[in-house]
C-alpha cells in the first residue's frame, strides 16, 4: 500500500500535520481525531494536483526523521489515487508516451489517460494488460481491515 508519512505536532491549540515528502502539503486542526480526516484531505488534495498538472509526485521515502516531540502517521493514498500514480510513474521510467504505452499495452489512449487520474472509471483487465505491457503484473489484494479491540 502506498503512504506518505505525516509529522504531527501540537502548536498552542492546534495539531499540525507536514508531509516531509509532499512539500507545501500540511494541515492544522483544533483536535487530533478532526487533525486525520484533515491530513487524509490534505495529502489527497496534494496528490491530485500533481497528477492535474501532468506531474508526478515525489516518491515517499521509508524512513522520514521524527523531531523531539512530534510523532509520525502514516498516511495510505486511496487506492484509486494509488494506482494512478503509480501507473504514471512506471510509464515514465519506461521512457513511453502514452500512446505508445497505449500500443504496446492494447488499448486505446483515453484508457492510458484514465489510469493516470485518479478515478473510478478503469477496468482491471486494463490495468492488468498495462502491467504486461511495462515488464509488471498486477497484483490486487482485498484485505480485512485490522480493528483494535
Amino acid at each position: 500500500m502506498l503512504h506518505y508519512t505525516a509529522i504531527v505536532t501540537r502548536e498552542g491549540r492546534y495539531w499540525v500535520a507536514v508531509y516531509a515528502d509532499a512539500p507545501g502539503c500540511q494541515t492544522q486542526a483544533t483536535s487530533e481525531s478532526s487533525l486525520r480526516v484533515a491530513a487524509q484531505e490534505a495529502l489527497d488534495g496534494w496528490l491530485e494536483a500533481h497528477l492535474a498538472d501532468e506531474r508526478v509526485p515525489p516518491a515517499p521515502r521509508t524512513r522520514v526523521r521524527t523531531p523531539r516531540g512530534a510523532r509520525a502517521w502514516r498516511v495510505e493514498v486511496q487506492p484509486t489515487l494509488a494506482m494512478a500514480i503509480q501507473v504514471r510513474r512506471a510509464r515514465l521510467a519506461a521512457g513511453l508516451s502514452r500512446s505508445q504505452l497505449a500500443r504496446k499495452a492494447g488499448v486505446s489512449v483515453d484508457d492510458i489517460a484514465e489510469l493516470e487520474k485518479p478515478g473510478d472509471g478503469v477496468t482491471v483487465g486494463i490495468l492488468a494488460r498495462v502491467a504486461r505491457a511495462l515488464g509488471g503484473r498486477l497484483d490486487v489484494r482485498l484485505e480485512q481491515e485490522r480493528r483494535s479491540a
